[in-house]
């Protein structure tokens, strides 16, 4: 089966949180998962805070300190 690309998120780069180490940022930065890893992923709390998603509308949003929510990135 194949995944719609529609249905992707996009791991564009990250802001480095205090007390997190850099690898678990370069585990995710440039690639992309579907839509349904990344929810899965926040219920479990496996993204590093201050990683930075983007979807296909180009809306940013940023992976909080307790790595289960996000906030979106508004200028």
């Amino acid at each position: 089966m194949a995944v719609n690309s529609q249905n992707q998120l996009f791991f564009c780069g990250y802001v480095m949180f205090p007390g997190v180490d850099v690898n678990e940022y370069w585990d995710f930065v440039r690639k992309s998962m579907p839509i349904r890893d990344v929810k899965n992923g926040l219920e479990t709390g496996v993204f590093p805070p201050g990683l930075i998603i983007q979807d296909n509308y180009n809306n940013l949003a940023i992976v909080d300190r307790d790595r289960r929510t996000l906030k979106k990135l508004i200028w």
